[in-house]
């Protein structure tokens, strides 16, 4: 059994009558009569019976048309792909988003890219922290998007990622209206001994929800109080843990949306993008604070890796690379 029998059965099928099929596939009567009788040999089964002038299939030739024609199609495909594959387009993509990023921003991207007509499969993974440099430095994916300095790891300072800035993301100490560190008077001042870092060098007051009257938060104030953290994706590194400290209760969840609703809940406190959390410092289901753990803006990366890129990867990295796009991307943040 080949390719081009189960064709000569599909189109058997299809005009009705041998003759039929002949015409439509240019060939003799004879040729396509040989053809069919051999598979039918080979197969020990008939496959069609005269009905009239006609002729119909058997239950056998049935099914054999029926998954045959699944093979007429995956060898299509097959031909297509390798057709593009010469023409410098890619049959998949695998993009990795860290967590912080919003991925409905992606959205436009993705569907330019599929207006532009090639049928590269897109395959989006979610990566967090060190897990989003480690995706594209192990080669689980060929380009990854907003990727923090905060996890970088050293191993992407080698000549084989290509690395460049897409803008900073800020972020904000938040938890909900109804916590107790919500209503929590701080210190006059952060202090830059306390903590992981020094605070803030400009204290986020402009942000609705923030009680700047009532000062920083001091790092025993918020060590009693359980954080809520996305888990770092790595497989190989110690996990990282942002805005966490040393012996305080801890939460580990898989996406930032899980985090923003356990802190809406109440459950814990910890650091949001400032994007994510603007609506709901809006309408005061959640209110920030300035602690003294961290600077609150990150810088972020999108990264591939330095071998030549197909069309595919190419068309993301200049999209990436446009400030305008940049922009759309992390938003007023």
């Amino acid at each position: 059994m080949n390719l081009d029998a189960l064709r000569v059965v599909d189109v058997i099928a299809r005009t009705g009558s041998f003759s039929a099929a002949a015409l439509a596939l240019d060939r003799v009567p004879s040729a396509v009569t040989y053809t069919v009788r051999r598979l039918e040999a080979d197969l020990g089964v008939t496959l069609f019976e005269r009905q009239g002038r006609g002729t119909r299939l058997t239950p056998a030739g049935a099914t054999l048309l029926h998954e045959g024609r699944q093979l007429l199609r995956a060898a299509d495909r097959l031909a297509e792909q390798v057709q593009r594959t010469a023409g410098g387009w890619e049959s998949e993509l695998r993009i990795a988003v860290n967590g912080i990023m919003p991925f409905a921003r992606l959205r436009p991207l993705i569907e330019d890219f599929r207006s532009i007509g090639p049928n590269t499969r897109l395959v989006f993974r979610h990566e967090v922290l060190s897990g989003a440099w480690e995706a594209v430095g192990d080669d689980r994916a060929d380009l990854v998007i907003g990727a923090t300095s905060e996890g970088q790891p050293l191993s992407v300072t080698t000549d084989r990622i290509e690395v460049r800035p897409m803008g900073c993301i800020r972020f904000v100490y938040c938890m909900a209206r109804n916590h107790p560190l919500a209503t929590t008077p701080g210190t006059a001042a952060a202090n830059p001994d306390a903590g992981q870092g020094s605070a803030p060098d400009t204290a986020p007051a402009t942000v609705a929800g923030q009680r700047p009257a009532l000062g920083v938060l001091a790092t025993e104030q918020v060590l009693g109080h359980c954080a809520i953290i996305v888990g770092d994706t790595t497989r190989h590194g110690e996990p990282r843990s942002a805005g966490l400290l040393a012996g305080q209760p801890v939460i580990s969840v898989a996406t930032m949306e899980h985090k923003l609703a356990l802190q809406l809940a109440g459950t814990g406190i910890g650091f949001l993008p400032l994007t994510m959390a603007r609506p709901w410092l809006a309408d005061g289901s959640l209110v920030a604070r300035e602690v003294a753990l961290r600077n609150p803006e990150q810088q972020i990366w999108f990264a591939w890796q330095r071998r030549h890129p197909g069309k595919g990867l190419a068309w993301w990295i200049d999209r990436l690379s446009v400030p305008l796009v940049q922009q759309r991307l992390l938003g007023d943040s």
